[in-house]
């Protein structure tokens, strides 16, 4: 199992390359969650055999101060495609307001965000009242070979 003292990790995805499992998650400072929480960045871990997890250096920070992403990036999905893996995440901004992001790699260790980020926000239908935050997340990516393409379903308000 798992486990990173002083921190809690949820949200996660595994990505198998090689002999090696990659496990990428939501990262942040146990006890501050939900109340002025911030996630960190994304935790990155890598096991032969699912069950010992050797920690890696974390990967995608939070945006700076004004972005999109400020608060925080959440939820990642990925997907290899010839090599290069492209992970679809969260990004969060003061006011709770989500969208998703996108950010390749590839090694699973270094990662450039895309430079138009977010890629994917939610519609003029999403639910924009004052005061309330607008969720945009949650990806999920998936091959859909007999149409040759890519579908991404998100979660939505």
């Amino acid at each position: 199992m798992y486990h990173h003292p002083g921190e809690y990790v949820t949200d996660f995805c595994v990505v198998k390359r090689g002999a090696e499992y990659h496990l990428f998650h939501i990262r942040g400072e146990r006890w501050t969650w939900p109340v002025g929480y911030r996630e960190l960045d994304l935790g990155h871990a890598v096991s032969t055999d699912l069950r010992v997890w050797a920690p890696q250096e974390p990967v995608l920070p939070a945006g700076p101060a004004g972005a999109w992403d400020e608060c925080g990036n959440w939820a990642p999905d990925m997907i290899e495609v010839d090599g290069v893996y492209y992970c679809y995440y969260t990004g969060s901004d003061l006011n709770n307001n989500q969208a998703i992001g996108l950010a390749t790699s590839t090694d699973l260790y270094h990662w450039e965000k895309h430079p138009h980020n977010p890629v994917v926000e939610p519609g003029p239908w999403s639910d924009r009242r004052v005061g309330r935050d607008v969720a945009g997340r949650d990806a999920m990516v998936f091959a859909d070979a007999a149409h040759a393409r890519y579908l991404l379903y998100y979660t939505a308000t």
